[in-house]
């Protein structure tokens, strides 16, 4: 069964069983005002029970197709796959599959990744779970869609968040899986945005690709986390000697990433008949932790996303008598992938991909838009050398860097022109922030290194007997009492979200630098 549908959705057969339930599904903005404010007045607990009492819409089992409006504006489809006999009533594991190729692929890149999973699932297992598989799109959208960047991991965490409106999935069970640029994406939510899953399943992918977009990897990110890498010794893209190597480099931090790579096999799927049975029996055991005791977080870029009960607002280069704990140890940064900004039709056959480049979209504020390239132009040339088709234009694009000027030449209709511009210079690297930090009951003790804010998530757990909790950094008392209001954010964090098990109530807000002046 096919299904398509433009989200947000809601179902009308019943009533709404509670005010919760009216909130989500209210669009006056009046009305939609009046309910929150009568929410507020609810204790975190009653709130959580409402969260946990939400009904679910009449929703399609099979093959279903949806569109959902991103952050950005634009519509892109995912695909999910639900049981023949589905059950509201249950709660079901969701396996999130990336497709690869995200720089070019169009809208219909993830239609069929599910399926290349259910010949090697037993009867059992195409019961257990639902499949999510979302599309970048970056073809027809933006490039800042890719998996590894803040807009494509927040539309895949839009599109988690619309199953999870439409069907019974368990919170603490969503994976993450993909295949090459896929399987990179996998890495790169891992190690910036890994809330919301229990456990990572990269594939032929690299875990330094999203760290060639002027971006930092942090192998510290990876302690605590369930992720098991598969790789191809044969793999031409992403060999698996080196992709081994790092590995190894990770787990030397402290992570215990599992790895394994196959030697005869590509950049591929041919392991698929041993290692799809060994994923589901992985997932079987794998359940998130949100409130470990014991955490270790690093980024360079705050907006990328947060470890549980620890979140770094700000970062700012500091003095040693604001940091105890090790500075974060950058990995693979640079601009290694130069882009031109332009988005051409995905060839699907040899004697397209010997087609003349035409241009279908272009990357707003991109090298060629500035420089005035126009949709429909087609590409001769690049710095004077002929171009007749898309593998000779990304040869030459290959020999580019930062802050290297590039003329390309286009026929425009019946005139042929040449422009110039110049790609843009390396990003001066941002200062890294760490945070290591432990918890037990009612006292929370963190060590920073260029962290000028934070801010510490608390949930009920992590109270004393009293309900109050104190918070130290660098040996200084930061907050003691017992915290205040809540309700409000667990109110926000649910309807981006629509993680019921949310752990956390509370945020303290903590000015680092001030704090140690």
């Amino acid at each position: 069964m096919l299904a398509l549908c433009v989200l947000p959705a809601r179902a009308q057969e019943a009533p709404l069983p509670n005010a919760l339930a009216a909130y989500l599904a209210e669009t006056d903005a009046s009305k939609k005002s009046a309910l929150r404010a009568e929410l507020l007045k609810l204790s975190p607990a009653e709130l959580r029970a409402l969260m946990a009492a939400l009904p679910l819409p009449t929703a399609e089992a099979g093959q279903c197709e949806f569109q959902l409006t991103c952050a950005d504006g634009f519509s892109r489809k995912f695909f999910v796959t639900v049981p023949p006999a589905y059950d509201p009533a249950r709660r079901y594991p969701l396996i999130v599959l990336l497709h690869g190729g995200v720089n070019g692929e169009s809208g219909e890149a993830a239609r069929g990744l599910a399926g290349d999973w259910a010949p090697f699932m037993t009867e059992a297992q195409r019961k257990a779970a639902i499949f999510l598989a979302p599309t970048a799109d970056c073809e027809n959208t933006t490039i800042n869609a890719r998996w590894w960047r803040e807009g494509g991991m927040k539309n895949i965490e839009a599109m988690i968040a619309a199953v999870k409106a439409r069907y019974a999935i368990d919170d603490e069970r969503v994976f993450l899986s993909g295949g090459s640029d896929g399987g990179s994406g996998t890495w790169a939510l891992a190690m910036r945005r890994n809330d919301l899953f229990a456990g990572f399943f990269p594939m032929v992918g690299h875990p330094l690709v999203p760290a060639t977009d002027a971006t930092a990897a942090f192998f510290e990110n990876l302690k605590g986390i369930n992720l098991f890498n598969i790789s191809g010794g044969k793999d031409n893209v992403y060999p698996g000697a080196e992709v081994s190597k790092i590995v190894g480099q990770i787990n030397a931090v402290g992570s215990k990433v599992l790895h394994k790579n196959y030697e005869q096999a590509g950049h591929d799927m041919s392991y698929a008949e041993i290692e799809i049975p060994h994923i589901f029996e992985l997932i079987a055991g794998f359940k998130r932790d949100l409130l470990a005791k014991s955490m270790d977080w690093s980024t360079d870029r705050p907006a990328f996303g947060s470890r549980a009960w620890i979140c770094i607002d700000e970062t700012k280069e500091l003095g040693r008598d604001f940091n105890e704990a090790p500075k974060a140890t950058a990995r693979g940064t640079g601009v290694i992938r130069i882009d031109l900004g332009v988005r051409v039709a995905t060839p699907s056959t040899p004697n397209e991909m010997n087609q003349p480049v035409k241009v279908k979209h272009l990357e707003p504020g991109s090298v060629a838009e500035t420089m005035g390239m126009k949709v429909g132009d087609v590409i001769t040339k690049i710095d004077g050398k002929k171009c007749g088709n898309l593998e000779e234009v990304n040869a030459v694009l290959r020999t580019k860097g930062a802050g290297k000027e590039i003329s390309v030449s286009v026929q425009r209709g019946n005139e042929e022109m040449t422009l110039s511009g110049r790609f843009p210079p390396h990003e001066k690297a941002l200062p890294a922030g760490r945070v290591q930090a432990t918890w037990k009951p009612g006292s929370i003790d963190a060590k920073t290194n260029n962290v000028r804010r934070m801010t510490v998530r608390v949930a009920p757990e992590m109270l004393d007997a009293k309900g109050e909790v104190r918070v130290k950094v660098n040996g200084k008392e930061a907050f003691k009492a017992k915290p205040e209001g809540g309700v409000a954010r667990m109110l926000e964090h649910f309807e981006q979200t629509r993680d019921a098990q949310w752990p956390f109530v509370w945020e303290i807000k903590l000015d680092i630098e001030r704090l140690l002046k």
